[in-house]
């Protein structure tokens, strides 16, 4: 299975949707690898279209901790050469790691001399040891700090070569796909994610019964009043934007409890102007 987990790992689409990460997912499957699988398997294995999004797709804990390491020194390479330092660590770094709801500790120090793999990997950029609770992981990234701008990471974990598709890259975030599945690492200092811990969470306003304006513009008919019953697909309202005519319709059934905006209105993109009970 080693080629063809390769091959996937390393095979970058943008812009399209498709079914790679899931295709990578069975490839780790238990009985999929000893061929013991049936017709069922997608059934078995991913039931929901949701079960087989690749930010749920399952991850080992070792994956995980490879992919947590692998994050913390692509942060520290992106810090250090944005500092204009291309040589890594002179001295050890204290991080925390958020992924989902847990949070993970991690030391980041030069790699002893003894423990860097002998190969052009090491020559190409700083080798890392990765302190975490649970393990400590030698990371050594085969491409220099001028390279990550790049969308996939190659790097030797513990000697064994690995393929990471990076999906952002930014001050405080870096999300990777490893596996097929992706997950989004915020990456801090101590002190900064204590007082993270004490800011409130925002609040996300649920829209799943509003109808709002797909874009800037005006207007220019509503076709339902508040009282009156909708199902989903009715026609509720009529947006015009740079002189073409948008129909907005019903994504849900219910009954029309809130009209927010009046025809001729001025409405900006994604207000609400109608709300059903």
């Amino acid at each position: 299975m080693h080629p063809p987990r390769r091959a996937l790992d390393s095979y970058v689409v943008r812009g399209v949707q498709h079914n790679i990460p899931l295709l990578r997912s069975v490839l780790d499957r238990p009985d999929f690898v000893a061929g013991t699988f049936s017709t069922a398997f997608l059934a078995q294995h991913y039931p929901s279209p949701a079960d087989s999004a690749p930010a749920v797709l399952p991850l080992t804990r070792a994956q995980e901790q490879e992919l947590l390491a692998l994050a913390a020194v692509l942060h520290v390479l992106r810090s250090t050469a944005r500092a204009g330092r291309g040589d890594g660590l002179s001295e050890p770094v204290d991080l925390v790691l958020t992924m989902g709801e847990e949070q993970f500790p991690a030391r980041l120090r030069p790699s002893p001399a003894g423990l860097v793999p002998s190969s052009s990997a090491a020559a190409a950029a700083p080798s890392f040891q990765v302190e975490l609770a649970e393990r400590v992981l030698q990371v050594t990234p085969e491409a220099g700090p001028s390279e990550l701008a790049g969308v996939l990471a190659r790097a030797s974990i513990d000697g064994v070569q690995i393929a990471a598709q990076v999906l952002e890259l930014g001050a405080r975030d870096v999300a990777l796909q490893v596996a097929g599945a992706q997950r989004r690492v915020r990456v801090a200092t101590p002190a900064a994610a204590a007082l993270a811990r004490l800011m409130p969470e925002p609040v996300r306003e649920d829209f799943s019964r509003a109808v709002r304006s797909p874009m800037p513009g005006t207007l220019v008919s509503l076709a339902v009043a508040v009282g009156d019953a909708v199902r989903p697909g009715d026609d509720v309202a009529v947006v015009e934007a740079m002189k073409m005519r948008n129909v907005l319709r019903a994504e849900v059934e219910g009954v029309v409890a809130a009209v927010e905006a009046a025809p001729g209105d001025t409405v900006a993109a994604d207000q609400v102007l109608l709300r059903f009970d």
